[in-house]
C-alpha cells in the first residue's frame, strides 16, 4: 500500500501545538482577570470603566501571544509561515481575552467561574487531541459552540498547510464570540454591576478570597 501525505506534520508536538497554544492563551486571560482589578477609582459609569480597562487587558493579550509564539518557534514547531503564525496567535489571544474579560467585568467572580468552566469544556470539546467523531455525544454537541474550536482549526491550517477558505472561515467564526460577549456586556453591565459589587463585598467579608 502506498501512502501520499498531502499536508504532512513532522512530529507529534507540532500536531498538538494548535491545541495547546489557544489553551494557554485562554488560561493567560483567566490569570490576568484574577490578578488585575476590574474597578476604577473616581466617578465613572460602568460602561466607561469596562471600556477604559479593556485597553490594558488587550495589551496584556498581545504580549502573552508574542511570548507563546516565540516559545513555539524556539521549540521548532512546524510552521508554514512564521509571520502568519504570530498574527494568528495574537488574534486568538485578543479574542480569548475579550471573552474572559467581558464575562468577568459583567458578572464579577461568577464570570471568572464561567471562564474556568468553559476552559474545562474546551479541553475535551474542541477536538484538539482526538477527532470530534470519537468524543462522547455531549462534547460532540457542544463542539461547534466553543470559541477555541475555531482557534484550533485556524492554527492547524498554519501548521500543516493553509487552505485559505478554511482558515478565514475559522477566524470569522471565532470573531463571533468576542463580538457577542462585548455586545451583551454593554447591554447588561449597568444592571449586573451592583449585584457583582455586592457579591464581591460578601466574599471579602467571608475571608475566603
Amino acid at each position: 500500500m502506498e501512502k501520499q501525505h498531502i499536508y504532512p506534520v513532522e512530529n507529534y508536538g507540532s500536531a498538538l501545538a494548535p491545541f495547546y497554544v489557544p489553551l494557554s492563551l485562554w488560561i493567560g486571560g483567566i490569570i490576568a482577570v484574577a490578578m488585575i482589578t476590574m474597578r476604577a477609582r473616581g466617578n465613572y459609569s460602568s460602561i466607561e470603566v469596562y471600556l477604559g480597562r479593556m485597553g490594558l487587558f488587550l495589551i496584556i493579550s498581545i504580549f502573552q501571544a508574542l511570548v507563546v509564539a516565540a516559545g513555539a518557534m524556539l521549540l521548532r514547531v512546524q510552521l508554514t509561515s512564521r509571520l502568519l503564525f504570530v498574527l494568528t496567535t495574537v488574534y486568538i489571544s485578543i479574542c480569548s481575552m475579550l471573552i474572559v474579560y467581558s464575562l468577568t467585568s459583567a458578572l464579577g467572580n461568577a464570570g471568572k467561574a464561567i471562564s474556568i468552566i468553559l476552559l474545562v469544556l474546551q479541553i475535551t470539546g474542541t477536538g484538539g487531541i482526538f477527532p470530534v467523531e470519537l468524543l462522547p455525544p455531549f462534547f460532540q454537541a457542544i463542539h461547534p459552540y466553543l470559541p477555541l474550536t475555531y482557534a484550533v482549526g485556524a492554527l492547524r491550517e498554519v501548521v500543516g498547510g493553509v487552505i485559505w477558505s478554511s482558515y478565514w472561515m475559522n477566524l470569522a467564526l471565532l470573531s463571533v464570540f468576542p463580538v457577542m460577549a462585548f455586545c451583551i456586556t454593554v447591554l447588561v453591565k449597568e444592571k449586573m454591576d451592583k449585584r457583582a459589587h455586592w457579591m464581591e463585598s460578601k466574599l471579602e467579608e467571608s475571608g475566603l478570597f
